[in-house]
């Protein structure tokens, strides 16, 4: 599954990275009364989610780059670092919109959001390789 990503990595990792990061810069730089209250959600697991989709494509977006090495090698501690301050720099930015707020609570929940999408694309990672023909070592 990683090679058919791989191949394919700037229609399927790439262009969803970038236009959904947009959309998580669009979406918290609204004004707190702009925002819609007809649909209401538990905030901490609206931060999950979007942290947790946010972990899936950037965890595979460093996996599948061939730029910089140290990040391929390392993309889960990558996509960890990267998340969290970019949820902690999001929480700040919130200070400066109308009606919103930093929370460290918010914090929290995009870091465990990250954290859960870094575990799913190990966990397909591990499946892959399970799938892959083993090798005999002797011949």
């Amino acid at each position: 599954m990683i090679d058919f990503l791989e191949k394919r990595k700037k229609y399927l990792i790439y262009l969803p990275l970038y236009l959904y990061w947009l959309i998580l810069l669009t979406l918290t730089s609204i004004p707190g009364p702009a925002l819609p209250t007809q649909i209401t959600f538990n905030d901490k697991l609206e931060h999950l989610s979007a942290f947790m989709i946010l972990g899936i494509l950037l965890s595979l977006s460093l996996k599948v780059q061939n730029k910089f090495k140290l990040l391929k090698d390392r993309f889960f501690i990558a996509t960890f670092i990267i998340g969290v301050v970019y949820g902690s720099l999001d929480e700040i930015h919130q200070l400066f919109i109308e009606g919103r707020s930093c929370d460290i609570l918010d914090v929290t929940a995009d870091t465990i959001g990250v954290s859960i999408g870094i575990s799913l694309v190990a966990l397909i990672m591990f499946i892959d390789r399970l799938k892959q023909p083993k090798t005999d070592l002797l011949n």
